[in-house]
């Protein structure tokens, strides 16, 4: 490589650097949740959904990753779910409505109904087809929507960093 055009990369990445917007400083931008591990064969009540997502786990596992809110303790928290328990949440979630899809001249939108009260329960059953082997279920019973403004304030330790 000549020096000319050493010189003109240089150039060049000094100022594409100058027109680059300042980096976001800090670490998080959203609350932090407490991971919450289920007993199974405990009833969870009071819980409102306010988002999820389908997503790998490190080990290469399909999850879903649930955040609620305990609307008891204000906490913050959250679920992994896997396996079955995925096929029991994505049944939950539609036959509940909590994501609807409008069709509009753009193509299909999904609308997140959330947040939702829900009280739900994790379990080991049975397998039928199988007796003496044992699967994960989630099971969660709907009990209507929640307003934004209805939620417990943030935990100290949960909240958001202020906006400056």
């Amino acid at each position: 490589m000549s020096n000319t055009n050493a010189d003109e990369i240089a150039a060049f990445m000094n100022e594409l650097e100058e027109n680059r917007p300042a980096k976001a400083t800090g670490g998080r931008r959203g609350a932090t949740y407490d991971i919450l591990k289920p007993e199974f064969g405990k009833i969870y009540r009071n819980y409102a959904i306010l988002s999820f997502n389908h997503g790998t786990s490190p080990l290469g596992a399909d999850s879903v990753v649930v955040r609620m809110v305990n609307m008891d303790t204000g906490r913050r928290e959250k679920i992994y779910l896997q396996s079955y328990e995925i096929q029991d949440w994505d049944r939950f979630v539609k036959n509940n409505e909590i994501v609807t899809v409008e069709t509009t001249e753009d193509g299909d939108k999904k609308n997140y109904n959330l947040p939702v009260l829900c009280d739900f329960l994790k379990q080991k059953e049975e397998s039928q087809k199988n007796p003496g082997r044992f699967y994960k279920s989630f099971n969660a019973i709907a009990r209507g929507a929640v307003s934004r403004d209805d939620l417990p304030e943030y935990h100290e330790d949960q909240a958001p960093p202020a906006e400056e």
